[in-house]
């Protein structure tokens, strides 16, 4: 248990830069962190129960308990059984994480970071503050609530050719067909273009 815990805690601290840098919530950390374990489990199972074992026999043999269990009658391999057992339950399990839970972990842990990765929420929204993105692009929100909702959204955009100015009372990043968007409401889009021509609608 404490080498169980010592290995959670490494993964919790591994973790921790989501929060720190990403913007990622505590969820996030978590599941990361559960998704670790069979890994981490596959190694630490078997170590584990030989020190165990290893532990037990130790002190029967100490405190005369073997001896005691071979003369009240008790065979060899009636004594041996219940360690048998329990090595054989650890073996199935070390077997079924290494197959089947350690692989799917691993996909869920792979496809976990690309969404990390592609979270426009984490990587260009910053509560209060203007946040310069790539070719041109600036994104300021005044309130992000729990819920994921934006409020007052800001977004400017200088390609070189034209600048585009985005404002919304109210906006959500969502998905549409695999790729992230950005759904505003009760805003208004202005766009110049490099003649000073504009345009503008509302929304």
């Amino acid at each position: 248990m404490f080498c169980a815990g010592i290995g959670l805690l490494s993964q919790s601290l591994d973790q921790l830069q989501l929060i720190v840098e990403r913007g990622q919530s505590l969820g996030v950390m978590a599941k990361l962190t559960l998704l670790a374990l069979p890994q981490l489990l596959s190694v630490i199972l078997p170590i584990g129960l030989f020190v165990g074992a290893l532990i037990s026999l130790t002190r029967l043999q100490r405190e005369q308990e073997l001896t005691a269990i071979f003369a009240s009658g008790v065979g060899r391999w009636s004594a041996i059984l219940p360690a048998g057992v329990l090595a054989g339950a650890a073996a199935a399990l070390g077997l079924l994480t290494t197959l089947v839970l350690q692989p799917w972990a691993q996909h869920e842990a792979r496809q976990q970071a690309f969404e990390i990765r592609t979270d426009l929420a984490a990587l260009l929204v910053e509560e209060g503050s203007f946040v310069q993105g790539p070719e041109g692009l600036t994104v300021y929100v005044q309130k992000v609530e729990q819920n994921g909702l934006l409020k007052n959204l800001f977004v400017y955009l200088d390609n070189g050719k034209t600048v585009t100015t985005w404002d919304a009372d109210e906006a959500r990043f969502g998905h549409a067909d695999g790729v992230p968007v950005l759904r505003m409401g009760h805003g208004s889009m202005q766009r110049y273009s490099k003649n000073g021509v504009l345009e503008y609608f509302s929304f």
